[in-house]
């Protein structure tokens, strides 16, 4: 009987145990702490006019990242750098671009894409820089009006593009010269995006956005293949590579997923949360919530909960030289910066001389007679539709990389377009056939280095009624880009821009583009600082 009784409460004292081993056991693949993994950021930049800090990027000792609009089409593209040893905070440049793209650093350079260049005559933009000198990239491949990534791949720089369809730009050359490496197929009722795109386990995967969904998908060698474990049209961001797997934050709102894939198959992991966005900083993968809550892991399995930033919302994060920064929307309207103050980013080795897409030996040209033909060009009807659009890209492009003799393409402008009017962008915007043709001499002047830009161009009047896809054709948007590209800083030119910064009617993000045209032709990185712009004008 006592054994009996013995039996017995060993059996209700496993039975009881059994739901505490089953919770235990469940749990192990999903655990949080409040221990703190002991990185601590502080605020380290602040910096306006934009409300979004992001594209966080280490180079020559400094952390470099953009300032823009977030969640709609708007001209903004500020590029801007903290240096941790003395705490500065410099404006660098202005990208004239809606939003800047993935940057990369590539081969002792740093590149910059233009997420949506404004303007553009359906080629692919790439900014680089040294650190201290910029130079301006093309990608000649039309029609490209995106240009999200870049990424080193296969021996080479990959770009990732698109129009309606996402594509794939390689070159093999440092972006001197490009090849279409892959267009992908999309019916004209849809869309394409490529995005977030990366090399794991020496396969290249990305997120693609198509008629059949959004996906992960790995390259084949021919196009792309869909993950199948992978949970299929449910948004996902953050594609971070950490140990063996590849994670992502999956889902949209307060309860979003963590997951990782093997190679094999993907699982869920970790917590739920508002989060925004993964880093890996080689030892732990960090994920952080747009409330400011840190989380970090050592495998994506037990999470320790982190500081908690305050003053913004972060929107991403990355890891710099083995350490942690955190970029987002300040409280105050501002972008914002979180990070450790006393981290060393290494400068590295001297950087090599910067791109340059000028052909090593020039071409002959008969100037006076590829003069003619592009006169011809701009005056005939023809031209204005879709392949003459293009044959005027090809020899104004031509032109302006074989050494123009001065003052090549200011004759131009003596040019009489057709009196035509088009509609683009689903009729938002009107062009005519003069902004097309005073646009192409522009490109030409400025991808020539021509400081030949006619200073009434600077100073015409706004007219253009606000559109929601923020595409305008005003002529003052191409004068300015061929003024910095030039380096044009005459006395009336330089006037003209300060004047320019109090017309009152010109939209908040043209007084951006004429600060970064002013910082472009001085060398100067006086930022928002009307003030000292004038003074520096003043003491030149």
């Amino acid at each position: 009987m006592k054994l009996s009784r013995r039996i017995l409460v060993l059996v209700l004292a496993v039975l009881v145990a059994i739901p505490a081993i089953s919770w235990m056991v469940r749990e192990s693949h999903s655990t949080a702490s409040t221990e703190s993994p002991g990185q601590e950021l502080d605020i380290i930049a602040q910096v306006g006019p934009w409300p979004v800090a992001s594209r966080l990027i280490g180079y020559r000792g400094k952390l470099w990242f953009a300032n823009s609009v977030k969640g709609r089409n708007h001209n903004s593209a500020d590029i801007w750098s903290f240096e941790p040893q003395t705490g500065q905070v410099r404006y660098e440049r202005h990208l004239y671009s809606q939003d800047a793209g993935h940057p990369l650093v590539y081969k002792g350079l740093l590149y910059w894409p233009f997420e949506d260049a404004l303007q553009s005559a359906g080629e692919g933009v790439v900014e680089v820089t040294d650190g201290d000198s910029w130079h301006a990239l093309t990608i000649p491949n039309p029609p490209i009006y995106h240009t999200s990534q870049l990424l080193e791949w296969e021996g080479g720089l990959l770009a990732i593009t698109g129009t309606r369809n996402a594509g794939m730009q390689f070159s093999d050359d440092s972006g001197r010269t490009w090849e279409e490496y892959y267009i992908h197929p999309t019916p004209s009722t849809h869309v394409s995006r490529l995005k977030e795109m990366l090399v794991f386990q020496g396969k290249t995967y990305a997120s693609l956005k198509d008629a059949k969904v959004k996906r992960l998908v790995k390259w084949t060698g021919s196009g792309f293949q869909t993950v199948n474990s992978w949970p299929l049209n449910r948004y996902f961001n953050g594609l971070t590579i950490h140990g063996e797997g590849l994670f992502a934050i999956v889902g949209r709102g307060r309860e979003r997923e963590i997951w990782r894939f093997d190679g094999r198959r993907s699982v869920r992991v970790g917590i739920k949360g508002p989060f925004v966005d993964l880093a890996s900083d080689g030892n732990r993968l960090w994920v952080v919530a747009n409330d400011g809550q840190l989380w970090s892991s050592p495998g994506g399995d037990h999470w320790l909960r982190g500081q908690k930033l305050d003053q913004g919302r972060p929107v991403s994060i990355q890891s710099v030289a083995g350490q942690i920064y955190v970029a987002g929307a300040g409280d105050d309207g501002r972008g914002i910066v979180w990070g450790p103050r006393n981290h060393i980013i290494p400068r590295g080795e001297k950087p090599p001389r910067l791109i340059s897409q000028k052909p090593e030996q020039l071409v002959a040209m008969d100037w006076e007679s590829t003069g003619r033909d592009i006169d011809l060009m701009l005056a005939a009807p023809s031209t204005y539709e879709a392949a003459g659009i293009s044959r005027l890209r090809r020899l104004i492009y031509a032109a302006s990389t074989n050494g123009p003799p001065a003052g090549f393409f200011a004759e131009r402008f003596k040019a009489r377009p057709p009196d035509l009017a088009f509609s683009a962008f689903g009729g938002s915007l009107s062009l005519r056939a003069i902004d097309i043709a005073r646009a192409s001499i522009l490109t030409g002047m400025a991808r020539a280095g021509q400081a030949d830009v006619p200073v009434n161009l600077l100073t015409d009047p706004w007219t253009s009624p606000p559109n929601s896809y923020e595409k305008y054709f005003e002529i003052e948007l191409s004068a300015l880009r061929a003024v910095a590209a030039s380096g044009q800083n005459d006395r009336q030119t330089v006037d003209a821009l300060l004047k320019r910064l109090d017309f009152a009617d010109d939209p908040p993000w043209l007084k951006s583009q004429i600060i970064g045209t002013l910082t472009s032709i001085s060398g100067k990185h006086l930022g928002y600082d009307i003030v000292a712009w004038k003074d520096w004008a003043k003491s030149r």
